[in-house]
């Protein structure tokens, strides 16, 4: 880890259902460096190949078979807490999948906030219960600091009614079936840097990709979302590493 300071730091998550990516940035600066100090990820929860990745070398882990997902978050607070050498976590920002139409911007945690994201699990199955895994012990292991999530889906809380709503009955809009669109911390973070790299010129009519196991397209306007081929879930639009994307 490379800080110039021995201040504090903010604690960065990203949870799915095999992995755990985190960074920890020095509190110290103001903003804070988009750098962080350090980072790293815990691959393969669940599997015979769990690994923890600190950013120089990769290490081969043995997670409780039982509840892996909590072993390698309790392996991650033992790394983090030898790593402080007695310094203080301040704030913990967590990437969380589905903020449904409720929340569009990021939300301080508490039990309100909780129980209303918990409620949004079967909508991503996979991502939304081991997120919400991490903000339950944290808040348990860190009384008093605040925890923020930052939702995927917020971004795209800019697109049209005309794009939001699915062509079906009225009373499915009503139950919350609509397109919510996903990747948006990429697609924001996109949005920032576009607009700092080509000012004016990114501002206008723009297609962005986001490209990995699970992918997809954002077109932007003045840089915000206008439409994007994820939907209701993160199954529509492009083919990924593991889902269909579109059928006809």
């Amino acid at each position: 880890m490379t800080t110039d300071s021995a201040s504090d730091f903010v604690l960065a998550l990203n949870c799915g259902s095999s992995s755990i990516k985190f960074a920890l940035f020095d509190a110290g600066q103001v903003p804070l460096r988009r750098q962080p100090a350090w980072r790293g990820q815990i691959d393969g929860i669940g599997s015979r190949q769990a690994a923890f990745d600190n950013g120089v070398a990769v290490e081969q882990v043995v997670l409780d078979a039982t509840r892996p997902y909590r072993a390698a978050l309790m392996l991650l607070r033992d790394r983090i807490d030898a790593l402080l050498e007695g310094r203080d976590i301040v704030a913990v920002a967590h990437r969380v999948v589905h903020g449904g139409s409720k929340y569009s911007g990021p939300a301080r945690m508490d039990a309100g906030v909780l129980a209303d994201l918990k409620s949004y699990s079967p909508l991503a199955p996979l991502h939304q219960p081991f997120a919400l895994e991490a903000v339950v012990m944290l808040l348990a292991a860190l009384p008093g600091v605040p925890q923020v999530a930052c939702f995927d889906t917020a971004f795209h809380d800019t697109l049209p009614i005309v794009e939001k709503i699915l062509p079906l009955p009225r009373t499915a809009w009503d139950q919350g079936l609509r397109r919510y669109g996903f990747h948006g911390l990429s697609y924001e973070y996109l949005a920032l840097t576009l607009g700092e790299r080509y000012g004016d010129a990114a501002r206008a009519r723009t297609v962005v990709a986001h490209l990995g196991s699970g992918a997809s397209l954002c077109a932007m306007n003045n840089l915000q979302s206008t439409a994007t081929t994820m939907g209701f879930s993160a199954l529509d639009g492009l083919m990924m590493g593991t889902r269909c994307g579109s059928l006809d």
